[in-house]
């Protein structure tokens, strides 16, 4: 019985060890990426939270982003990065309504899920949204300022090329 008793001290310990192992890790950074709701006026933005952020109903307690209204299902869907791929991934979590990515249906329940990518739409029982990733949203800045810098280059010198040289 008082290795029963060792035993049980044991299990629990490890249980508890690999609980912790699981909660840091759920709890690790990805790349800061957004949803940005596309129904609303007024564009409500979602900020991803963790390696898994969990979308459903705003009355269930188990979601990272919880959507107030009653078509999205309790536990509706999941935004997953993978790091070993580094790279998005959208799971249909078996909502009842359904979840597309660009417009085609993706699998319900199918914890695989499919490739998410910077500026793709999802829709999560109709509900539109656009997935941004910040650092692209900071590349595409970078190049449109570079992009103005060159364009403001070559219009100062403009007034400098002589119009009756020709090639």
């Amino acid at each position: 019985m008082e290795q029963l008793g060792t035993i049980l001290v044991a299990l629990t310990t490890l249980l508890g060890v690999l609980g912790q192992v699981w909660w840091s890790r759920s709890k690790q950074k990805c790349p800061p990426a957004r949803l940005v709701e596309l129904s609303d006026p007024k564009g409500q933005v979602y900020r991803l939270k963790g390696l898994n952020t969990q979308i459903g109903r705003k009355d269930w307690h188990e979601n990272s982003i919880g959507i107030d209204n009653a078509s999205i299902s309790r536990r509706h869907a999941r935004i997953e990065y993978r790091k070993a791929e580094k790279t998005f991934y959208l799971v249909d979590l078996g909502s009842t309504h359904g979840t597309q990515l660009n417009d085609q249906d993706i699998p319900k329940g199918d914890p695989s899920g499919v490739m998410l990518k910077h500026k793709d739409e999802l829709a999560l029982a109709g509900l539109r949204f656009s997935f941004l990733v910040d650092s692209e949203i900071a590349a595409e800045v970078r190049a449109k300022q570079a992009g103005n810098a060159i364009e403001t280059a070559v219009t100062s010198l403009k007034p400098h090329v002589d119009p009756n040289v020709t090639k």
